[in-house]
């Protein structure tokens, strides 16, 4: 690269409010124009309502244009009970005007050195597989930690009006849907569970949600911080995104939760678990509230429902036993539409627990905002 060429190139950081319509011009170039999140609104909400704290990031210019971005959402993890401050990035993006190894090693190396001033204790990406190689790079040293399995549920009547697979016309696939279905039901049908509480719908997260996550914080776990006040942020005021939130109460105390939104996956309305945390990891408390589920995803009309776990960690584990009982399946990694991969920095040195798979209690929620 040349000296001009480096000289029309300037990192900065990312100015809440003020760099906003760039950054949306920025997301239709990339992400087309539209894509969900492109949406001043959530922009908002993701970098300046967060309870925790305001956001942050870096933008790439080129001759005074944006043509790159890397956004930090400010979150909490547990590690084994311990508070620690997480560094989220998201949105890391290069325009095809600036690509290059050089610049996108540039945009994430500026992010590292951002969060580190601003005394975050760990940080995690969840890269495309272009972006991997870069994060994972010698020159920006992250470490690759996870890698989700996506299961599905196919609900009774699931039919394909046109097959997201070039190899499979949609008449197989709908035979084959039909048949994983009545399986999948009969999974269901000889799993069985003592009923664990009382199943409600959750219009806000109160005091007894704060209550189980002071129980469930002190494990062993690798987790994302969810007291009330996140769950609040995270599933109650999203602009975009509704959900239905449930939760299993037993003489008065909330002993876990599910909640899960309206998502198309493979070219089907499904009905996407995006977070659940249950106290001492009860089988039947998550059966519970799975039963129940299934309910909600009938009446809004989706075909099949879904789920993100790691079958490689001891919480992954445990849920995904109940998952498959209940008749969920998992997705060849081949076919999954939803892979990715979680990459994790311990910029103190004093975390690398959380930078470990069988460590995590993992949820959709955590990756996606």
């Amino acid at each position: 690269m040349g000296k001009d060429a480096v000289k029309s190139l300037q990192v900065s950081n990312y100015q809440l409010g003020v760099d906003d319509q760039e950054l949306l011009e920025l997301r239709k170039e990339i992400w087309g124009e539209d894509h969900l999140h492109n949406n001043l609104e959530y922009f908002k909400w993701l970098y300046q309502d967060n309870p925790l704290g305001q956001g942050g990031g870096v933008v790439l210019r080129k001759n005074g244009q944006m043509v790159g971005f890397a956004g930090l959402c400010v979150k909490k993890l547990s590690v084994d009970g311990k508070e620690v401050s997480l560094a989220h990035g998201l949105d890391y993006m290069i325009s095809p005007r600036a690509r290059g190894g050089r610049n996108a090693i540039a945009v994430a190396v500026e992010f590292s050195k951002l969060a580190k001033e601003r005394g975050f204790q760990m940080g995690v990406v969840y890269p495309n597989l272009n972006s991997l190689s870069v994060l994972t790079s010698k020159h920006v040293q992250w470490t690759p930690t996870l890698e989700p399995s996506l299961f599905v549920k196919p609900l009774l009547g699931v039919k394909f009006d046109e097959s997201p697979f070039s190899w499979a016309p949609p008449f197989i696939l709908n035979l084959g849907a039909n048949v994983i279905s009545l399986y999948s039901n009969l999974r269901e049908a000889l799993h069985s569970f003592k009923k664990a509480g009382e199943i409600i719908e959750v219009d806000s997260f109160d005091e007894r949600f704060d209550r189980l996550w002071g129980k469930v914080c002190h494990s062993e776990n690798v987790q994302t911080w969810r007291d009330s006040s996140y769950l609040n942020w995270r599933y109650t005021s999203h602009p975009l995104y509704s959900y239905v939130r449930l939760a299993c109460v037993k003489d008065g105390e909330v002993v876990g939760f599910v909640i899960a939104s309206k998502r198309e996956l493979l070219g089907l309305d499904t009905f996407l678990i995006v977070d659940f945390l249950i106290l001492d990891n009860s089988g039947d408390v998550l059966s519970s509230l799975l039963q129940e589920l299934k309910s909600f995803a009938v009446k809004s009309g989706c075909r099949i429902m879904g789920v993100e776990a790691v079958p490689g960690s001891r919480s992954g584990k445990i849920a995904t036993d109940i998952f498959v009982k209940t008749g969920f399946l998992m997705v060849p990694s081949k076919i999954n539409p939803k892979g990715f991969v979680m990459t994790t920095k311990d910029y103190t040195n004093e975390n690398s627990k959380a930078t470990h798979q069988e460590n995590w209690h993992f949820t959709w929620g955590d990756m996606d905002t």
